[in-house]
């Protein structure tokens, strides 16, 4: 790989480059969690409503089936 004079400045090299990769990736990686965590809790399913229990409690009771096999 490297010359012998040469291997002190071709393993500085060396070991930066994998440490501004790895630094990099990091940050695109870290970048990607916000992004999905941003896009979850603000943007995911806005257009429905949330059910509240009293909403599901009268869905329940609605249901025929359900009313059948109640005591």
């Amino acid at each position: 790989m490297c010359k012998p004079i040469k291997d002190a400045i071709c393993c500085c090299l060396a070991c930066g480059l994998k440490i501004l990769c790895m630094i990099l990736c990091s940050v695109v990686g870290v970048l990607l969690v916000i992004g999905l965590v941003i896009y979850f809790v603000f943007f995911h399913n806005k257009d429905t409503p949330s059910l509240k229990a009293a909403d599901l409690r009268d869905m329940i009771y609605s249901n025929r089936l359900l009313n059948l096999l109640q005591p």
